[in-house]
């Protein structure tokens, strides 16, 4: 369920419908590099890892995003990504944060 309460299946069943709009949504977004206040809001919570719950070591913070908002932060990620491997010569041994290696 995302912070909208709109859950992402529900998401994935109109994708169809509001490929559109969400293409002009993420076009102006890239284009102006403005990303929308709620976009980069975020909640923050604490999921129990294991071991006792008194001790705070045994938590890991957990972000909580929009679905929409994490479409346009994949899109971005994968064009800065294209154009890095696209523009630069990479050492054949970098392989961190790399996909394919």
């Amino acid at each position: 369920m995302g912070l909208h309460n709109i859950p992402g299946c529900l998401l994935n069943s109109v994708k169809h419908d509001l490929s559109g709009p969400l293409e002009l949504l993420f076009n102006c977004s890239l284009q102006t590099g403005f990303m929308p206040h709620k976009c980069r809001k975020t909640t923050i919570i604490s999921l129990h890892k294991d071991g006792p719950s008194t001790d705070p070591g045994n938590y890991r913070p957990i972000s909580l995003t929009r679905n929409i908002c994490k479409a346009i932060e994949r899109i971005s990620m994968e064009m800065i990504n294209s154009d890095i491997v696209n523009l630069l010569t990479l050492n054949p041994s970098q392989f961190g944060f790399v996909g394919g290696r």
